[in-house]
């Protein structure tokens, strides 16, 4: 800088002190700057991976239990639901939706995590003997008559033929 622009500087700046500064000892700021600068870049990068760190325990030991259970959930309701699809036209569905405890507000508390992973699986177990206890009063037959379900097939076939 020349002699004008130094003066031009306030006293006391930090911009002044280092104006007053040789050219040699001007240089040697650069080392110690761009030390500063990668400790600092350590520093956060550090940082991040402490935080990254607690959120994927979060996730392992938190949301991904629940999201297994809801998986879980979903796959044993669809399965309930195939099997007492046939029992409708017997009794009345919705008594029967009531008595397990099927509803869709359920599904979404599970799936938003409102239950916990001790609840959800008292639920499943509480659901299980609800089901066996079903199971065991059905007046449905424990297997299709298949030789009546072939035999009403060949007769509708040859009626439309």
């Amino acid at each position: 800088m020349t002699d004008a622009k130094v003066g031009e500087l306030k006293a006391g700046t930090w911009q002044h002190a280092f104006a007053q500064q040789p050219f040699r000892k001007k240089l040697s700021w650069l080392p110690n700057l761009s030390a500063a600068a990668l400790a600092i870049g350590l520093c956060v990068t550090g940082a991040f991976g402490i935080i990254n760190g607690r959120r994927l325990a979060t996730i392992e030991h938190g949301h991904y239990p629940l999201m297994l259970a809801s998986q879980s959930l979903q796959v044993s309701l669809s399965e309930l639901q195939r099997d007492l699809q046939d029992a409708v036209a017997a009794s009345d569905y919705f008594a029967r939706a009531e008595q397990t405890g099927l509803d869709a507000d359920l599904l979404l508390a599970v799936r938003n995590g409102a239950w916990s992973f001790e609840r959800l699986m008292e639920f499943a177990a509480n659901l299980d003997s609800n089901l066996e206890e079903l199971y065991a009063k059905s007046s449905l037959p424990r297997s299709p008559d298949t030789e009546t379900i072939d035999r009403l097939c060949i007769e509708a076939v040859e009626a439309w033929l």
